[in-house]
């Protein structure tokens, strides 16, 4: 590691070429304002756009009923599973969804048929070289088409369903199956598949009871239900010890956390209840960081046979911080933030027209960024050049240095403080020791991007 002073020398014969960033503001998929749907057919619930794009696309018929709620995965998507669908928030805030068809034939070859003629019965799709006809080209047509169906990745085949162990007519789509029910009324005999049902998390589908949806913030003063957390409050950092009780001794049990805000944090695997009900050998911790969302928290374990519903409340509270140091002819704008923020820097009191570098020290003083050059204009400024620096989740929490200097020596830095995005693990000694992953919470706010750490100019 080099001294900060000979980084800060070094940094005075560096020039690069200036970069461009592009970045994409995440779109959220319900209006909090608009309080959401409960299905007690399956126990979850359905709100925002995903319930306007669920009843403007078919509904019940088309999409079935929702299995989970609305939820971030980990790769940060917003997702919800339905009994023959999963919806997804596109990139561009547009509703799409999951391929299903091919997730469930992932395996599977279907041989391909030569170009066919059209008319009022077969459709070919030159797009994957498979045909459409009779019913099934109807329901495509009909009811969705590309959008809610994809193209044809098979031709019609004869399957033995499990719902009812014989033998029907079926094929696949990018993002359903058709089955042929002739016994169905006319009208009805076309069916869309429930791969939902089949490939969706089974952690995540445990019911939930009305009247009290995910999405709902932790009331401002609450008791647990059936659990205990402890300590019941600490700064960020603390670990917070969990256990629910009342579950049918060896019932498998969901567990997920609740922001202050109402987000749901879904847990990425299950649990067992203990012969006495409570889940004490699961030994389940609740792991908070810098980064964690300030004020009450709620851990929600629920039984998959019983649909018991343990509730603990804990209160996450700021962490002591170190001040941040002085600044020197500049400033850094916001100078708090997380790792997705963009941190615009300031700097005066060079010579006008003579070259300064600009770059990025860790609390190590060691340079973590490509050095920027830029001109100083005839205030002895750099403001007009729009400097900034996108850490893009790249870089880990904590106090950094932009720091300039020129080539007459003048120096100019600020400091800034940066917190994490990610925000808790929850683990629990059984899983540890059968040499499984441990449970964890993702709230997944936005994704990694790649490609170098840079300043950049606008």
């Amino acid at each position: 590691m080099l001294p900060r002073s000979t980084v800060r020398r070094s940094m005075g014969l560096i020039i690069i070429m200036m970069l461009l960033t592009l970045i994409v503001a995440r779109p959220q998929a319900s209006n909090a304002a608009d309080p959401p749907t409960y299905y007690p057919e399956t126990g979850h619930y359905l709100g925002g756009g995903f319930r306007d794009y669920w009843a403007a696309n078919g509904g019940l018929q088309i999409f079935g009923y929702p299995i989970t709620e609305e939820y971030r995965d980990a790769r940060g998507k917003t997702i919800q599973w339905f009994e023959r669908a999963r919806f997804e928030i596109a990139s561009n805030g547009s509703i799409e969804l999951g391929l299903l068809g091919r997730e469930a034939t992932v395996n599977r070859v279907f041989p391909q048929i030569p170009p066919q003629p059209n008319d009022a019965n077969h459709r070919y799709f030159p797009e994957t070289s498979h045909m459409v006809m009779w019913g099934f080209k109807t329901i495509w047509e009909t009811k969705g088409g590309l959008g809610v169906f994809g193209y044809p990745i098979s031709e019609e085949m004869d399957e033995i369903l499990s719902s009812d162990n014989k033998w029907h007519t079926v094929q696949y789509f990018e993002r359903a199956r058709f089955e042929f029910w002739p016994e169905y009324p006319a009208g009805q005999r076309v069916v869309v598949s429930d791969l939902g049902r089949r490939l969706a998390p089974r952690e995540l589908t445990a019911p939930l009871p009305p009247g009290s949806p995910p999405g709902s913030p932790p009331p401002s003063n609450p008791g647990n239900k059936d659990a205990t957390v402890n300590p019941s409050s600490g700064p960020q950092g603390t670990i917070f010890v969990y256990n629910g009780f009342g579950f049918i001794p060896g019932e498998e049990v969901a567990l997920w956390a609740t922001t202050p805000s109402g987000q749901v944090m879904p847990a990425n695997g299950t649990t067992n209840a203990d012969a006495d009900g409570s889940l004490t050998s699961s030994q389940i911790f609740f792991g908070s960081d810098n980064g964690t969302d300030l004020g009450k928290w709620a851990i929600t374990a629920q039984g998959l046979s019983s649909g018991h519903a343990s509730v603990g409340y804990f209160e996450v509270t700021p962490a002591p911080e170190q001040p941040l140091p002085a600044d020197y002819n500049a400033r850094v704008d916001p100078r708090e933030g997380r790792q997705d923020t963009v941190y615009n820097f300031y700097a005066s009191g060079f010579v006008p027209g003579e070259l300064v570098a600009v770059g990025a020290l860790n609390e190590d003083g060691d340079l973590v960024t490509e050095v920027l050059g830029v001109i100083a204009d005839g205030n002895g400024s750099i403001d007009y050049a729009n400097v900034y620096f996108a850490p893009n989740n790249n870089l880990p929490p904590g106090i950094y240095e932009i720091y300039s200097t020129s080539e007459s020596g003048r120096e100019a830095y600020a400091f800034l403080r940066m917190r994490s995005n990610s925000v808790t693990s929850l683990s629990t000694a059984s899983m540890r020791e059968a040499g499984k992953s441990a449970l964890s919470f993702s709230r997944g706010d936005g994704q990694a991007s790649e490609g170098p750490l840079d300043f950049f100019k606008k």
